[in-house]
């Protein structure tokens, strides 16, 4: 379904482990790109060679190419494996001068076209590693200059192709050096502010969650309370209008009213049980997560013009976590939501294991809407993702469309069972629905 807004926790902060893999996938992804620089200058090497017509056989200029080509594909080849990027760095550091110091020789020398080739590869060295490794091919450079200078003829050495040759390569350097601690600076930058969101990520989850988990607390405290102070007067009261009507002797407007009142207090007691429920439904605690869903979809056939089903993976049936009170609050607020901008047939709720994961899934087919624009004062989404975030590794998932209706999905990490309280640990309350 499109429109798919993903809503995921944050990760913690990287290991120095994972924090090193992370820069041997950087380092990588620039041999990567710097092949494909190399394959272009192979290509660009063959036109001049076409172009300045070298005749094409077994002869150096030729031998010099094909051994260029040939170590192109092998570092290609070696690129296949991301762990090997450092030392397939060093090896093109010190081959691609090697290779264009070469192929400069038997070309022209110093005043070969091909000679820029070198000082390019003091310019990317500085992006791949640090001052002394930049410092150390500089050296190389230099000397694969002077080197390229004294295999000339004597009357053909030029001291100011020798000289530029010297200045290019080191303000390479320079320049690829200067650039690269500027790079890093920001990255050093970047790295840094990120580390600080999240860390103030992870303070704000930790107060969320301690959030929620007073207010479940505050939740079952009033439902105790109503249980405790309202439940036994609310028993009395019905015992007393009972008694009164088993009196014969009371007049018929009498019997009337008494029946009236025992209504009211019946009602009074199912409006009790139902709040008592909604702040903290004993079957939760009692049951698992499980029965209180199947319990809740069967209360809302009575109260909501919709059809709703429910499904849970036989492996769920008997699944005890401390996830059990955020998915079933979700559930609570996908309902409402559903029930109050939906204009929805049928909802469907299902609860199901998916490898490492346990997903609840909440779709219905109503008129649907765009995750990307949610009007102003409408805070659903927003209470569902914070319940999700509120918990290490729980991501929340919204797919909607304009009149496609809506699929809302929580992931949570499989953890192992919890044991089931015993039977009947937990205070008795007043039976009845949770509605």
């Amino acid at each position: 379904m499109p429109n798919a807004v993903n809503v995921t926790v944050s990760e913690r902060p990287l290991e120095p482990a994972e924090m090193e893999r992370v820069r041997q996938n950087r380092l990588h992804q620039a041999e990567v790109e710097i092949a494909l620089c190399r394959w272009s200058g192979m290509a660009f090497w063959l036109i001049i060679l076409l172009w300045n017509g070298y005749p094409v056989g077994l002869n150096a200029v030729w031998l010099m190419y094909f051994a260029s080509v040939a170590f192109t594909a092998y570092v290609q080849w070696r690129l296949r494996d991301p762990a090997s990027a450092r030392s397939n760095a060093w090896v093109t550091m010190i081959g691609d001068p090697l290779l264009c110091a070469g192929i400069s020789a038997v070309t022209g020398g110093l005043d070969s076209v091909f000679i820029m080739f070198l000082y390019l590869s003091a310019l990317a060295s500085a992006f791949r590693f640090g001052i002394r490794e930049t410092l150390g091919i500089l050296v190389l450079t230099l000397a694969l200059s002077v080197s390229l200078h004294y295999a000339q003829p004597a009357e053909a050495r030029s001291l100011s192709l020798l000289f530029t040759a010297v200045f290019y390569n080191s303000f390479s350097a320079a320049l690829g050096s200067m650039f690269a601690r500027w790079a890093r600076s920001n990255l050093a930058l970047a790295e840094a502010q990120s580390l600080a969101l999240q860390q103030a990520h992870r303070r704000a989850r930790a107060l969320l969650h301690r959030l929620i988990d007073v207010q479940e607390v505050e939740r079952k405290r009033i439902a105790d309370d109503l249980h405790d102070r309202m439940g036994g007067r609310l028993f009395t009261l019905q015992q007393g209008i009972d008694g009164c009507r088993s009196d014969p002797g009371l007049e018929s407007a009498t019997q009337t009213l008494l029946a009236s009142m025992a209504a009211e207090a019946r009602a009074c007691a199912s409006d009790v049980r139902t709040l008592m429920n909604e702040l903290r439904p004993t079957v939760l605690d009692d049951l698992g997560l499980a029965e209180t869903l199947a319990e809740y979809v069967a209360t809302l056939a009575d109260v909501v013009p919709l059809r709703v089903s429910v499904h849970v993976d036989p492996e769920l049936h008997d699944w005890r976590s401390e996830q059990d009170t955020m998915l079933f609050r979700v559930v609570q607020e996908a309902v409402l939501n559903v029930r109050k901008h939906a204009q929805a047939s049928h909802l469907d709720i299902s609860l199901s294991r998916k490898g490492a994961s346990v997903v609840l899934r909440i779709g219905d087919d109503g008129v649907g809407f765009d995750p990307n624009h949610v009007p102003a004062g409408h805070y659903g989404l927003l209470t569902m993702r914070e319940r999700a975030e509120a918990l290490a590794g729980g991501a929340l998932q919204v797919e909607s469309k304009p009149g496609f209706g809506a699929v809302v999905t929580v992931r949570v990490p499989w953890g192992r069972p919890e044991t089931p309280p015993p039977h009947g640990a937990a205070e008795p309350r007043l039976a009845g629905s949770t509605q």
